[in-house]
This record gives structure tokens, sequence and C-alpha cells, in this order.
């Protein structure tokens, strides 16, 4: 509650287009204070907001498919009363998430995320602020990595989670032996599906090392393929995984 009113008062979105901006980045917030508290609620704060999304309500319909979260209360239709909450602040702190892993860099952490955040206030604190206008700070701050286009655009990125309502579903299957030179090489294929061919996202794989998890590599996915890849590490990972 306190992040939405901190939030709510210090970036007013242009229009109901939008309101996921306050939501989202306050449902974001949230989940950042549960890290840094160690609560014990960030697991389930996000098995909560997927849930909430992904789950069918009374109607048989799920609050993601109402439409696309730029929609906003446009999506709060009989048989999906409260989408427009859901997608704006829950889908809207996922939006947010996924930019914090994907500007993540294992030398800087989340400095560069932090900065776009920051430039972001700086910028459109207590004034009126668009999708569009996010989208070009994140533009400004984004990785090489995240340039699918190759245009420093993120428009596809834009174009799938704000303006569209595909969900992609993954698969890792992944194998390991010794290397050659000792350790441990790690051997997987990760399939995306259930989406437009033209669906792309960067997908980091993580591997569990005495309780830590540490990021191994992003793979770039498009569209309904499976990609492999093969990875040495000096430590024999617990298990390999997607989510952290």
């Amino acid at each position: 509650l306190m992040a939405l009113q901190w939030w709510g008062n210090t970036v007013t979105p242009a229009s109901f287009h939008d309101q996921w901006l306050s939501a989202g980045l306050a449902s974001f917030s949230a989940s950042v204070y549960d890290t840094e508290v160690s609560n014990g609620d960030y697991k389930e704060r996000w098995d909560r907001a997927r849930d909430g999304l992904l789950q069918k309500n009374r109607y048989g319909a799920r609050p993601n498919d109402a439409g696309p979260v730029w929609m906003g209360i446009l999506n709060d239709a009989p048989k999906t009363p409260a989408a427009s909450f859901m997608l704006n602040a829950q889908k809207g702190a996922f939006v947010v998430q996924m930019l914090r892993s994907l500007m993540w860099d294992e030398h800087s952490g989340d400095g560069d995320f932090q900065a776009m955040i920051q430039e972001f206030l700086a910028r459109f604190a207590n004034s009126r602020v668009s999708t569009e206008d996010f989208q070009q700070v994140v533009e400004k701050h984004m990785k090489a990595r995240m340039d699918l286009d190759g245009n420093h655009r993120m428009d596809w990125f834009f174009d799938e989670w704000i303006y569209g309502t595909e969900v992609p579903s993954y698969r890792l299957e992944y194998s390991m032996k010794p290397g050659e030179s000792g350790g441990t090489v790690i051997e997987g294929k990760l399939t995306q599906s259930g989406v437009s061919p033209s669906f792309r996202m960067l997908v980091p794989v993580f591997g569990e090392f005495a309780g830590k998890k540490d990021r191994l590599g992003v793979m770039a996915m498009r569209g309904n393929s499976t990609r492999e890849f093969k990875v040495p590490s000096a430590q024999r990972p617990k298990q390999v995984l997607l989510n952290i």
C-alpha cells in the first residue's frame, strides 16, 4: 500500500492507457522490499501474481486474455470484471521485473536498471508520463543483447508485453558431465512454445550452487522453437533452472 501511494503521488499516468506504470512499479517495488527485509513473501507474491493472471476465473476466462495491458479499464468486461487491476498491477510488475532481469550484468549487477529507474523519476516525477516516455528511457539504458532488431529500440518487448497478450511456455532439459580439464560441462535444450512465429524473448538460465543461484547465460528465443546450449562450469550445480 505504501509503495502504491508513493508511486501514485510521484508518477501521473498520461491517460488510462498508462496506468500500469504507477501500479506496476508499485507492485514491483513491494517485491524488492520483500527481498531486502527477507520476510519470505517474495516467491509467494510472484506466484499469486502469476496465478491471478493465468488461472481461469468463475466465467472460464483468464484475466491476461482480456486484452493488452495498454487497454487499461477497457479490459474490465463482464467476464473479466477485475482484469484491469490484475493487468496494471501484476502484469505491469512482471514487465518491470523482466526489464530488470534483462538489464542485469555480472559486473554491475542491477546498476544499469537502477540508473534507468532513477532517470525516469528525475525526468517525470510530479508530471504526466506515458508508456512511450518510459520506453524511451528504457532504450537509453538498454544492454546490447536487448537490441534484437538492431535499431536500438525495444519495440519488440513492448509490443509483446504491453500491447499484446501472448504468454510463452518453456521446457528446460539438461545433463551434466565432467569437463576434460576438470569442472562440469552443462548441456541442455530450451523450448519455447504457445506463441506466434514472431514472438521473441531473452530467457536467462541459472545454476544453483550451494544455495546460491548464478546466471549461466541468456538464450534468445523466437517463435515455437528449441535451442541447445553448452556451458562449462568450475563447479557442478545442484540444478539448472529458469526462474529464481
